[in-house]
């Protein structure tokens, strides 16, 4: 399957990533942002090809967040610099931010981070596409799992986890999304549904 997307004004993806270990929503991400000219990601692996993780985020932050720098691919593995990629991406605009492991960052029943509200609530009028990769969909809060436009699934074996995501994409799918092969994913895309396998070489 081919990844294209285009980035308008005012409108963004909001993307949610989901499954168990080893199942492929990790390989999904990379395929969809491998062509981005304007990507931040926090990775604590700092595995997304492409990607300067090495030079600290002091070093080009307030660059990208000023709009110094047109286009960028930078990340850090360090959970503490989540905040300052959250801001710069929302200062930036018309770029995506990627934050994988997001069993790390949230806890199941907290109040939504501060860094968080702007890109979830606001996010679209600065055209900043999010992409959240979870191992766990239950730990991912639901006032973003309410506001996601595009949930991608991959094999989940949790009811917990399952009836997190099928809240919003649709009770249809629940009995499928325990039984998917690896590398196999329900792709549900504001109220439509595909599904398909991915490739995991990464390019």
């Amino acid at each position: 399957m081919e990844f294209v997307y285009y980035i308008d004004s005012m409108k963004r993806d909001f993307i949610i990533v989901v499954g168990n270990q080893g199942c492929g929503k990790s390989v999904w991400s990379k395929l969809y942002s491998k062509s981005h000219s304007r990507l931040l990601v926090f990775d604590p692996m700092a595995s997304y090809p492409g990607v300067i993780f090495s030079s600290p985020v002091e070093n080009w932050i307030e660059d990208i967040a000023n709009g110094a720098i047109s286009n960028f691919r930078s990340g850090s593995s360090f959970p503490d610099d989540l905040p300052v990629l959250a801001f710069a991406s929302f200062g930036a605009g018309n770029c995506t931010l990627v934050v994988e492991e997001c069993a790390f960052i949230f806890r199941r029943g907290e109040e939504l981070h501060d860094w968080a509200k702007p890109l979830i609530f606001v996010g679209r009028h600065q055209a900043v596409s999010l992409v959240l990769v979870s191992q766990r969909a239950s730990k991912i809060p639901i006032d973003i799992r309410s506001q996601a436009s595009r949930i991608v699934s991959f094999r989940q074996t949790e009811p917990s986890d399952v009836s997190a995501i099928t809240e919003r994409m649709g009770e249809s799918v629940y009995d499928e999304i325990f039984s998917l092969p690896d590398l196999h994913c329900v792709d549900w895309n504001e109220g439509n549904f595909s599904r398909y396998s991915i490739n995991p070489k990464i390019s």
